[in-house]
């Protein structure tokens, strides 16, 4: 068979002087093999990585979610704040046992990887572990229960809701997923192991730089712009992959005007309001540099192509299209401008960019914008609308044919999509 991997050695890692060597989830068996598959010559598995001893006084915590990581500088046990008694306690494991001792660790690591992003990293490494001179792999509280302490025996002990869709991304924080938290002696109400000994403890992947995608980039601060950045924001859009946003910047016009730039037309991050995210993914912003319309319109600013037929009325590089019928001799405006169902934010770039290329530019920008003070977009045919008039009131209306495959690039100028003219209003 074709999809089979061949298997052409491995390596068996341990720690030399750490007491635990993590044994991040991976193909095959035993785990904490890293294989050479031959099939694509590359080694299986993740970096190893070694941890040394349990200290209650070492502390990562995040006051904004309420959760702290107790133990190490990476990894530890999870405790959760009470805001009822003011106090910190631990996650019960209850629930978890029955994959503590399984293969299946997939919902284990998507709970972890809510914690490690709460309290600043970039996701889980690993639950499970190999105690120095074990060949047994055992989950990490097992190897953390006898030093670890609860800062309270008659404090708060959490229990999440182990039935939460955790793996399928629809939480963004811990706190999301608690189902009950019980106060006072864990002993009388629950056994003993799982509030002493089932507990979440777990081990981070690396930390999260606090500006991955710098500062805001200088080129796109303009003297027409005022930009205000929270470089602490921080977000995760699930669909439909993973995006982890860290910072954003809250960009507006100077006078009158709507901006144009932000919106980011196909990528995974949609503008729902005049923001620009920083993608950690690819360290990068998303969306191109803001870009501020004038506040007035002007009939007499036309930007025309007469080979192609075709005209932009309005601004400089900005306006409503205006196409020219051969046998009127008159110009008029693409009217009933709809688009194929369902409507993206694609498929209006699209036709977008031919009237942009027709005209000498190198294509679209945006056909929605923001106006001052508002954090919705606005098409810009509703900006535009009561400062535009038709060059005849009797002329031509071009209708487009929107079931033409813009989309794919099978057309090359405006005037191929055509559908009917219709003269008069």
């Amino acid at each position: 068979m074709n999809d089979v991997e061949v298997v052409r050695g491995y390596c068996n890692v341990s720690c030399r002087n750490a007491e635990l060597f993590l044994d991040p989830p991976v193909q095959g068996d035993p785990p904490s093999h890293h294989y050479c598959f031959v099939n694509n010559g590359t080694w299986n598995g993740t970096e190893p990585v070694c941890i040394g001893g349990f200290d209650n006084s070492v502390v990562r915590e995040s006051e904004t979610n309420r959760v702290r990581l107790v133990g190490g500088d990476f990894y530890g046990c999870v405790e959760m704040y009470d805001d009822v008694t003011r106090q910190w306690g631990p996650v019960s494991g209850l629930g978890f046992a029955e994959y503590y001792y399984t293969s299946n660790r997939g919902p284990l690591m998507a709970w972890a990887d809510l914690v490690c992003r709460d309290v600043g990293f970039t996701g889980a490494l690993a639950t499970h572990a190999y105690p120095k001179g074990s060949s047994l792999l055992n989950p990490i509280s097992d190897y953390f229960h006898p030093s670890y302490s609860r800062p309270s025996d008659t404090g708060p002990i959490f229990f999440l809701n182990t039935s939460s869709p955790v793996a399928e991304r629809r939480f963004h924080y811990l706190h999301e997923t608690v189902e009950r938290v019980d106060r006072g002696d864990c002993t009388v109400s629950e056994i003993i192991s799982d509030c002493d000994q089932y507990l979440m403890c777990l081990a981070c992947q690396k930390e999260v730089q606090k500006k991955p995608c710098g500062d805001f980039p200088d080129i796109w601060n303009t003297s027409d712009v005022t930009v205000h950045c929270d470089y602490e924001y921080r977000e995760t859009w699930w669909e439909p992959s993973v995006v982890d946003v860290l910072g954003r910047c809250t960009v507006s016009c100077l006078g009158r005007t709507m901006l144009v730039g932000s919106s980011h037309p196909s990528g995974e991050l949609e503008a729902i309001a005049p923001y620009y995210y920083c993608n950690a993914n690819n360290a990068q912003w998303d969306g191109v540099g803001p870009i501020c319309i004038g506040e007035f319109f002007s009939n007499s600013d036309v930007r025309e192509s007469k080979a192609n037929r075709v005209r932009l009325v309005g601004g400089q590089f900005y306006g409503c299209v205006e196409l020219y019928d051969d046998v009127t001799q008159q110009w008029g405006p693409v009217v009933g401008y709809e688009h194929p169902s369902p409507v993206t934010p694609d498929t209006r770039m699209a036709w977008a960019d031919l009237v942009c290329r027709d005209v000498g530019f190198t294509g679209a920008l945006a056909t929605q914008g923001f106006l001052p003070g508002e954090s919705e977009l606005t098409p810009m045919s509703s900006h535009f609308y009561p400062s535009y008039t038709r060059p005849s009131e009797t002329g031509p209306n071009f209708f487009l044919n929107t079931s033409s495959p813009v989309v794919e690039g099978r057309v090359q100028h405006l005037y191929e999509t055509v559908l009917r003219i219709v003269q008069g209003k």
